[in-house]
């Protein structure tokens, strides 16, 4: 099972022009999850995995901004999308070697 000392087989930057890449990198190997029987199972990952995870976690981060949760948001104005990219990185855990 992956640890957190890896993140493969994510691709890795820079880019051509020289941006550092990928900006957030999601979970997406022995992902637990319903089976169709009715039961679970942690053999699941790829794009299918980590677009939900990360999907789910800008809708939470994007209502907890819109609460006010954190304090920055007293008039309730809508984030940008560039405000939820930043506090999406400015969080995230740095992988080893990445």
């Amino acid at each position: 099972m992956p640890t957190r000392s890896t993140c493969r087989p994510t691709s890795q930057g820079p880019a051509a022009d020289g941006r550092i890449k990928p900006d957030l990198c999601g979970v997406f190997d022995y992902v637990y999850t319903t089976d169709a029987g009715g039961g679970y199972t942690s053999i699941f990952g790829g794009t299918s995995a980590a677009c939900p995870m990360v999907g789910g976690c800008v809708g939470l981060l994007y209502v907890m901004y819109l609460d006010n949760h954190f304090g920055n948001n007293p008039s309730g104005d809508t984030p940008q999308p560039a405000t939820i990219k930043a506090m999406l990185i400015a969080t995230a855990y740095k992988y080893a070697g990445v």
